[in-house]
């Protein structure tokens, strides 16, 4: 069900609003023909303003976009008053933004390089229209050249398949300097044979599985906001971060309570374990360099999201900052939850049951050869869960050898090599529980209790309970051996029975970064070097690995934020959570991946005082 919308100040820019700070800019001369956006999305209020807002009350609105400028290679940042219809702010940014115009120039300029046409040709490729090319930054390049605007190409060869990731031209890379719009190295390490076209059809049909809401489904959608349950929460699509969840709280029997501000991934790398030249700089920042957003996928009804799904378009400015509707970017719906709990009573033969219901907010986007999804899980019992999906196509290396694969990869197909890799997300959750200010972290460890006296029989284990204080305290790793759990805590509200209320933090699938320590995607991405990080709120500290991991030469984010070990008790302050995927590669993920589902939990733990899913039980 939809109502009618009212307007807020989390709303995000409308095709109106990203049309107006182009014009403004462009008026004010902050912009000019070789003025290129890397965003435009809106300058989010201040917290304190968000939460003291009223329905109906006047508010500013203001925008910041990221400016490339393409004559002299420097990167603007700009804050634009829409209200008053002026330019705020304007400064040079501390690092470079990458555009999609990048690629257009790397596209254009090693197509027209004879040396790399001459490459292709003695591979047997006639047609160069045959060769797709994938564009790469290439992290830090410690050389005497100016690495700010150097980026690789590597091929594969598409010919007339559906897919472009498949058969990889293995040992070609090209080097181009996009500013002086020149090739500057071309390495060709030999020829590798090209892998042959694999058919791929369906033959099985299942029965239909349908899925019917008669009476429409059980939330309300106000604009951005949605209210399903007791839960209460928006959303946005952003440029940069993709889905973002905000001012998440919880209806306990008629007391709003807070439980998280905003939420979003706010980097996710992705390294590779071939130390060869060809494939050691290859170490994404999707979130930093290419943008979720920007990448966003249009959802389809019975594939992507259910055929109940509700689908929210989005408006992302291109480069040009002309607003671009992505359609169905985002899917809502209900689903069955299995069961939510139940008991059969032996003495009365009475049994007691309840179906769960979950709220699905779902998004995609496609970087490259993998499709990443993102699905924020509302629970009945008071949990939130956030699912990410990984599924696509694997990065393959052509290889003349293909009975076994080498330390560095997994053979998957005839001279296909699918190269052992890593994906590690980055969660930014800014944790209100119970409000914004009276917040910390404690973290619990179990242990079993030595056999003494007190133990005679050696079964006891206690769980210990510890406060971490700063920064540096609540740099933290995953221990399996003490199933080590983070929990937020407020610590001026109790439950019922005196317990401070809080919400934990439960890890899913998890893996520690194997690139040395030293190496340089280990220092551009800092965020690697723990799986719980925390901070006191700080507005402009969004990004895991910083505002511009873009060829960044030095440690920015949480490794460097963290350095002044601030202290996080009893404050408003952000948990990070670092997710590990060390991804063995198979041959039944090949030639397209099935999906693989990962993630985490935030449960309550004593903010309630009993099971708060009682609330949809009648006898």
């Amino acid at each position: 069900m939809e109502t009618k919308t009212t307007p807020h100040p989390l709303d995000p820019l409308s095709a109106q609003e990203i049309e107006l700070t182009t014009s403004i800019l462009k008026e004010a001369h902050k912009t000019n023909r070789s003025s290129l956006f890397a965003s435009i999305s809106l300058l989010e209020p201040s917290k304190s303003a968000v939460l003291n807002f009223k329905a109906g009350e006047r508010f500013k609105r203001q925008a910041f976009a990221v400016i490339y400028d393409l004559g002299s290679g420097k990167t603007f940042e700009t804050c634009v008053d829409l209200t008053d219809k002026l330019v705020s702010s304007y400064k040079e940014a501390p690092g470079s933004a990458r555009v999609p115009e990048d690629a257009n120039i790397v596209h254009a300029i090693v197509r027209a390089d004879s040396q790399w046409q001459q490459a292709m040709r003695k591979r047997g490729i006639k047609d160069l229209n045959d060769v797709y090319i994938s564009v790469w930054a290439p992290g830090y390049m410690p050389t005497s050249q100016n690495p700010s605007r150097i980026l690789k190409a590597i091929f594969y060869y598409q010919g007339h398949t559906g897919n472009a990731f498949l058969r990889p031209i293995e040992g070609v890379v090209a080097d181009v300097d996009v500013r002086e719009k020149k090739l500057v190295h071309l390495a060709d390490s030999g020829i590798v044979p090209i892998a042959p076209v694999k058919e791929v059809r369906g033959v099985q049909h299942l029965k239909p599985l349908s899925i019917q809401q008669s009476e429409g489904p059980s939330f309300v959608v106000n604009g951005n906001e949605v209210h399903w349950q007791n839960w209460t929460f928006r959303f946005a699509v952003l440029p940069r971060e993709g889905p973002v969840l905000y001012t998440v709280s919880y209806n306990d029997n008629g007391k709003v309570r807070p439980v998280l501000y905003r939420a979003s991934c706010s980097e996710l790398c992705v390294p590779y374990a071939d130390p060869s030249s060809a494939w050691s700089f290859r170490d994404s920042f999707d979130v930093g360099e290419l943008h979720l957003g920007l990448n966003t996928a249009a959802l389809e009804a019975g594939k992507d999201a259910p055929n109940n799904a509700k689908f929210f378009d989005a408006i992302i400015a291109n480069q040009f900052g002309a607003p671009i509707t992505y359609r169905r970017a985002l899917a809502l719906y209900e689903r069955d939850g299995g069961i939510l709990w139940r008991h059969y009573d032996k003495p009365t033969k009475h049994n007691q049951s309840l179906r769960a219901r979950d709220l699905v907010l779902s998004y995609i986007t496609t970087l490259g050869n993998y499709d990443y999804g993102f699905n924020w899980i509302f629970r009945e019992d008071g949990a939130l869960e956030c699912e990410t999906t990984m599924t696509g196509i694997m990065l393959a290396k052509g290889v003349a050898d293909d009975n076994s694969g080498t330390e560095h990869g997994h053979s998957v197909e005839k001279n296909v090599e699918a190269v052992h890799h890593q994906h590690f997300f980055c969660f930014r959750l800014d944790m209100d529980v119970d409000g914004a200010s009276n917040n910390s972290l404690v973290e619990t460890n179990t242990r079993s209790a030595p056999l003494n006296e007190a133990n005679p029989y050696g079964n006891a284990f206690c769980m210990e309970v510890k406060k971490l204080h700063t920064e540096q305290e609540a740099k933290r790793t995953i221990n399996l051996a003490s199933t080590r759990r983070w929990k937020v805590i407020n610590e001026n509200c109790k439950n019922s029975l005196g317990q401070q209320t809080g919400y934990m933090l439960i890890p899913g699938e998890n893996s520690l970064p194997y690139a040395a320590e030293n190496s340089y995607v280990r220092k551009r991405a800092g965020y690697l070097g723990a799986h719980v990080w925390a901070t006191p709120y700080q507005a402009d500290q969004l990004y895991a690995a910083g505002t511009y991991p873009f060829n960044a030469a030095s440690e920015d984010g949480l490794g460097k934020w963290t350095k002044a070990n601030r202290s996080i008790e009893n404050q408003d302050i952000v948990l990070w959570y670092t997710l590990g995927i060390t991804h063995e590669p198979r041959p039944e993920e090949w030639p397209i991946m099935p999906v693989h589902r990962s993630g985490f939990k935030l449960i309550p733990n004593s903010f309630f005082s009993q099971n708060p899913s009682l609330n949809y039980w009648s006898d």
